[in-house]
């Protein structure tokens, strides 16, 4: 069973979710949003061993 703490940012509720599940299956501790500014409060104390985000995030107008 793996450990650790995985972000997941995307727009899409259902890909969250769906990721989420399989993600926490594994034994991994999940957080996710549909935009990465919303998150800074929500994971305090974890670093992530992984952040997945979406390439395309109409909420986030940052570098890409």
């Amino acid at each position: 069973m793996a450990s650790g703490t995985i972000i997941v940012v995307d727009d899409e509720p259902k890909i969250r979710d769906l990721v989420r599940t399989y993600l926490e299956r594994e034994g991994y501790q999940v957080f996710d949003t549909e935009a990465g500014m919303t998150l800074s409060g929500s994971c305090s104390g974890s670093i992530p061993i992984l952040l997945c985000s979406t390439s395309d995030c109409p909420t986030y107008r940052g570098r890409r």
